[in-house]
């Protein structure tokens, strides 16, 4: 599945997640460095970020819709039912 995320203060970095679905759970946790939730855009694309993005150890990293997103944030397509998908 082809995922793109980002890191704080770095370029946007594409790359491909292989496996089954608790692989693609276990991947995504690693980058975003544990649970996740997400925010929903435009053209089904989830934006993953950290659960707990208000913690002070985080640093600012993108701005979604009125949110500024704390830590690495992962984004990946999704299906009418939120699964998830690969970007195209």
């Amino acid at each position: 599945m082809k995922i793109i995320y980002k890191e704080p203060y770095r370029n946007l970095k594409e790359s491909e997640i292989e496996g089954n679905s608790k692989k693609y759970l276990d991947a995504i946790q690693s980058i975003i460095g544990g649970d996740f939730d997400y925010l929903l855009l435009p053209h089904n694309i989830k934006v993953l970020r950290p659960v707990d993005d208000k913690n002070d150890k985080l640093e600012p990293n993108v701005i979604v819709g009125k949110n500024l997103v704390l830590g690495n944030v992962v984004f990946v397509g999704c299906d009418e039912e939120e699964n998830f998908t690969p970007l195209s």
